[in-house]
């Protein structure tokens, strides 16, 4: 069952800047060469370019909640489509119709989580094809929605507390709102659903968007900034100058522009303060994001690194001439040629990217 709950400043990695004043107004302090060094050390890979508070320890279901829900769809011996709904037994939504998720237990993996909860809800075993949606609250709710198939099970009939029942309305229903659904959010989950089903269903997929398996220590987000000439002919992408090749944009860790940030800051504030950190003008030239390339998280029993890192995607709006960047010792462009690697960025036309929503 899908929890209730709801649906600043920055310098260099060597500084820490104090959001509560004004804007453009920041009391700076410099870390100690020693903490910095201290926080490499502790990571294989490079300290953020830029530092918007640190999180003490990011723990599940304590100061972070991961979401997973599933969406099915089926085509009717009519050919029109359905998706299968859970009854929610919850006091305050009961009897009303949405689609199946909850909680991330600790230990236990995002999509096995929504593997789970397709199973205690609905009855049917179900197998992951697709991440087609992030949402993402503050700082601290994110719901994984995936596109699911059912591989085994029967539809559930008897009621328990994970739901009342389970069912299959049509599409138009949902959308024409005929069905008593719990909220409103669910129209949006529909139409993506149903976009990817009608694109992207039954086709190969390659480089699925899957969660990777590793801990984080904290919040962090990867900006995958590219640039397009007008006629879409050449694709530029800010790496760090360490970056030697293309190669390396997927093959190491730490050559995107990276933000650590803390609870205190809310995802799209980040986003727009690192903007303009890293661009002139860049809060106006450079997109928000709403696609997401790939995600790092785990949320093992053995510690409390249950934090996340997300790389998005931030297109450059289309212009003749690149914004400036701030920090040319810092960064530069470099062209991508490689479709390996525009492939892993998922920046080929037509090719499936998983939606990115700030709620």
């Amino acid at each position: 069952m899908i929890p209730e709950e709801s649906t600043t400043d920055l310098t260099s990695s060597h500084n820490f800047c104090n959001s509560n004043l004004p804007s453009n107004q920041f009391l700076c302090e410099s870390l100690s060469t020693e903490n910095v060094n201290n926080e490499v050390k502790k990571s294989s890979i490079r300290a953020p370019d830029m530092q918007m508070g640190k999180c003490r320890y990011v723990r599940l279901l304590d100061n972070i909640t991961y979401i997973a829900g599933a969406v099915i769809l089926r085509e009717n011996n009519s050919k029109n489509l359905e998706i299968l709904l859970i009854q929610e037994t919850k006091k305050s939504c009961y009897g009303k119709w949405y689609i199946p998720g909850g909680r991330v237990e600790p230990g236990e993996s995002i999509e096995a989580a929504a593997i789970r909860e397709a199973k205690e809800e609905t009855g049917y075993d179900v197998e992951i094809k697709e991440l087609i949606k992030l949402d993402v609250q503050g700082s601290g709710w994110y719901r994984f929605i995936f596109f699911c198939e059912i591989v085994g099970g029967e539809i559930k009939t008897k009621p328990d507390r994970e739901s009342l029942s389970a069912a299959w309305y049509l599409i138009e229903d949902v959308k024409q709102k005929n069905v008593l659904l719990r909220n409103k959010d669910i129209k949006d989950i529909v139409d993506d659903a149903e976009k990817y089903y009608r694109t992207y269903y039954g086709k190969e997929i390659i480089n699925p968007c899957r969660i990777i398996p590793e801990s984080q220590r904290g919040l962090f987000i990867e900006f995958v900034i590219v640039k397009k000439n007008m006629d879409k002919t050449k694709t530029e992408i800010l790496v760090h100058k360490s970056c030697k090749s293309q190669e390396e944009i997927i093959s190491k860790k730490d050559v995107l522009p990276t933000v650590e940030f803390g609870f205190e800051y809310i995802f799209p504030m980040v986003v727009s303060k690192c903007y303009r950190h890293i661009l002139e003008n860049g809060a106006s030239q450079i997109e928000m994001p709403n696609k997401v390339i790939n995600i790092s998280v785990q949320a093992s029993l053995e510690n409390i690194y249950h934090g996340i890192r997300l790389r998005i995607l931030s297109p450059h709006k289309p212009s003749i001439s690149k914004s400036p960047i701030l920090d040319p010792a810092r960064y530069t462009w470099i062209e991508l040629t490689d479709e390996k690697v525009l492939r892993a960025l998922r920046l080929i036309e037509g090719q499936f990217i998983t939606k990115l929503t700030m709620l």
